[in-house]
């Protein structure tokens, strides 16, 4: 945000005389001239600052709070710059109070982009999850009907070694006959 400091002192100056003399001729004419002063200060801000590289506003900052007052109490004069050249015109007070608001915004964005991204690992890792999940429980499928066919398995061995074994005896109980 392009920040631009004006203090137009000898136009103040020539203001605050004219106000203190009660001369209105005096203060319309120093009004009129601080009054243009500020547009073209305003515009040059513009042309200089405003760019591709910037925000599309700027600060016109004067250092001087009753400056600043001056200002604002000039009829349609802060309106008018802001709508003739995106130029916000502030003095310290509001200026301290704007950049803290920046910094905060800033920072709340920031955390909105943090807080996008660790949703988008949440995500990426929750559907890894369900494909580790699922090929886990296509594993322990497989791995149940292994062990059921090696159960079956077992009890065929089992059946076939009662059998040997029952052979076995018979033939022995055959031999001490003969």
């Amino acid at each position: 945000m392009p920040i631009d400091s004006k203090f137009a002192s000898h136009m103040f100056n020539n203001y605050l005389e004219a106000q203190e003399s009660g001369d209105k001729n005096s203060l319309d004419r120093a009004t009129k001239e601080l009054r243009q002063s500020l547009l073209r200060d305003a515009k040059d801000i513009r042309e200089k600052y405003i760019g591709s590289n910037t925000t599309n506003e700027g600060i016109m900052f004067i250092p001087s709070e009753s400056l600043v007052n001056v200002v604002y109490s000039l009829e349609e004069v802060r309106e008018k710059i802001y709508r003739d050249h995106d130029i916000i015109v502030m003095g310290p007070s509001n200026l301290i109070a704007y950049l803290g608001n920046l910094k905060h915004s800033h920072n709340a964005i920031a955390l909105q982009e943090n807080i996008l991204q660790v949703k988008t690992h949440l995500e990426n890792f929750k559907y890894e999850f369900e494909k580790f999940s699922n090929a886990y429980d296509s594993a322990k499928k497989k791995s149940n009907l292994a062990n059921k066919s090696i159960e079956e398995f077992q009890t065929r061995i089992n059946v076939m070694q009662s059998t040997v074994n029952k052979m076995g005896d018979k033939l022995e109980e055959d031999s001490k006959e003969t």
